[in-house]
């Protein structure tokens, strides 16, 4: 049986990724958020959690055949703090070098957000000794999230989307509470499908907020986010861990049983995450999203760990 070692765990994706890709193995999680360590133990009652990442010691481990992980990135995005390696969550990255070096598993794999500084990028690459590979999880999901990957196991670049789309993730019979305010569903029912705030009135009082708010909101094709009403036809925004009903990104679309605008349900976003249904539903809503948002997309996952089961062959394995 193969040894993951799996720092900034969350829900478990890279157990997910195994499980569907027939891989036994004895999984070690590192993970802090109690909510999201419950959702993994819940799925998969043999996850070890090993707790947070200061107290892990790369000597308490042999023959790790893979370490796996996606260190924060709230210092590394373009929309962040802009702190980059040296900020309070993103600088746990060199925790993850720490254990890479103690452990010396045979394989590693290190996700992080796409949308991050050059220099930020060009430390990682150097750290690890390997380039990164820029994939979009719209390749295998209904969601376009842009993500870096850094290993050593043997991929190729994929950007050809998959067919999915908003529509194919939807419940239907959706309760009220997804639902918009009368206020919002009135400013949101002035917009078409893949229109924004730039194609409110200019008397719109949230188009008034947004250039009082943003500047750079109003430079031409700046923030084409800010109250955007997404097609049914199109891809999903990248889900985050607080940005779903943020107060000018929020993901929006008008509901096709309905005609009302609403966000997204719980399941939705984890089947944009390519998560089993219900995945999570043993957490709190507030907590569902946010654990959804800070995961893996699995099948992305999937596609980079596809050939694992092949190379572990030759490697000895441990009970």
């Amino acid at each position: 049986m193969l040894k993951v070692l799996s720092l900034f765990d969350g829900l478990g994706g890279t157990r997910i990724a195994l499980d569907r890709l027939g891989i036994e193995c004895m999984y070690y999680a590192s993970e802090i958020d109690k909510h999201a360590s419950a959702v993994a133990l819940e799925n998969y009652p043999d996850i070890i959690n090993i707790g947070d990442i200061f107290s892990v010691k790369g000597s308490d481990f042999s023959k790790i055949f893979l370490l796996s992980g996606g260190s924060p990135c709230q210092n590394l995005s373009s929309c962040g703090n802009k702190k980059g390696l040296e900020g309070e969550k993103s600088k746990l990255f060199w925790e993850y070098v720490r254990l890479l070096k103690e452990v010396q598993p045979k394989y590693f794999l290190l996700e992080n957000v796409g949308g991050m500084y050059k220099k930020d990028e060009e430390i990682i690459t150097t750290t690890l000794g390997v380039s990164p590979i820029l994939i979009n999880s719209n390749c295998f999901t209904a969601q376009n999230r842009k993500r870096f990957y850094w290993t050593n196991l043997p991929i190729e670049t994929i950007n050809v989307p998959s067919p999915l789309v908003i529509e194919d993730v939807l419940e239907k019979g959706v309760g009220f509470k997804y639902y918009l305010n009368d206020y919002l569903e009135q400013t949101y029912s002035l917009l078409k499908d893949e229109e924004c705030w730039r194609h409110l009135p200019e008397n719109n009082i949230e188009k008034i907020k947004i250039v009082k708010a943003r500047e750079r909101a109003t430079s031409l094709g700046g923030q084409s986010s800010f109250f955007k009403k997404y097609s049914l036809k199109k891809k999903s925004p990248t889900l985050t861990a607080t940005g779903l009903k943020q107060k000018m990104t929020r993901f929006i679309f008008a509901d096709p049983e309905t005609g009302k605008h609403r966000y997204p349900t719980e399941q939705e976003c984890e089947r944009l995450q390519g998560l089993p249904d219900k995945y999570t539903q043993k957490a709190s809503s507030s907590q569902r999203y946010k654990m959804i948002g800070n995961g893996f997309t699995v099948p992305t996952i999937e596609y980079i760990l596809k050939d694992l089961k092949k190379l572990s062959s030759a490697f000895i394995p441990v009970i």
